[in-house]
């Protein structure tokens, strides 16, 4: 038989190991908790980037960037669904796959003036220029083939998108 030492012991180091695994799962959620905050701010200054430069999607690293934001940083994420600039472009494409006419515009005419001008004065390689003209015509069949929104599109700022 066990003496009441041994169990009082065992109890106590039992203890001890839940307690452990208690702080190690609250800082392995606390460090995926930062690396989901740095993986979207990282999505996010490249699609602000990619705004400005037609090889990066701007929509999609806005996308990744309000997913990892819903899963680490309630904050941060009703801060980029309700900036002025950014949050429409992410509720629209969510909730309507759909795109304003004035966007649409926009963007291809940005598009075709940067892929112009780098393979006309950047480039001299023959496949690069072959890859860009590829690139900017995959993006026009995409964004051709979004719905168009004669007017702004019809949202709510209570509505929750990526299912929240």
């Amino acid at each position: 038989m066990s003496s009441p030492k041994k169990c009082v012991k065992a109890l106590q180091y039992q203890n001890m190991i839940e307690r452990q695994k208690r702080s190690s799962a609250k800082s392995i959620s606390q460090l995926r908790r930062w690396l989901l905050i740095i993986l979207g701010t990282l999505s996010l200054g490249l699609g602000i980037i990619g705004a400005f430069l037609p090889l990066l999607p701007t929509t999609p690293l806005l996308l990744v960037s309000a997913a990892c934001y819903l899963r680490s940083s309630e904050k941060m994420y009703r801060w980029l669904l309700s900036h002025r600039w950014l949050g429409p472009l992410i509720r629209n494409y969510r909730q309507h796959q759909a795109m304003t006419s004035k966007h649409k515009i926009f963007t291809l005419v940005l598009l075709w003036a940067t892929i112009g001008y780098s393979s006309v004065w950047v480039t001299r390689n023959l496949i690069l220029k072959i890859c860009l003209w590829a690139i900017a015509v995959g993006v026009t069949i995409h964004v051709l083939s979004l719905r168009t929104w004669k007017n702004e599109l019809p949202i709510s700022n209570d509505q929750e998108p990526l299912g929240r």
